[in-house]
């Protein structure tokens, strides 16, 4: 391992992603604040609809080719 430039070699060290729970603060919101966490909660639902509707109106649509399945009328 000694030989392997610095990129190749293991890591060792696992990264944690969440705080430990005794490090963590309960966050308590103010009734004002909870409602406007529900509305900016509620805007960003609709742009991500809005957004999703846009993108996909461009995707263009495939045009299928009629198959009879070998049956000729």
């Amino acid at each position: 391992m000694a030989a392997l430039p610095f990129e190749s070699k293991p890591k060792d060290i696992p990264i944690r992603k969440l705080p430990f729970p005794e490090n963590r603060r309960a966050v308590v919101m103010e009734p004002q604040e909870r409602k406007v966490h529900a509305l900016v909660q509620h805007l960003q639902l609709i742009r991500n609809k809005k957004m999703k509707k846009q993108q996909f109106k461009k995707v263009p649509k495939k045009k299928m080719k009629k198959r009879h399945g070998g049956r000729e009328s």
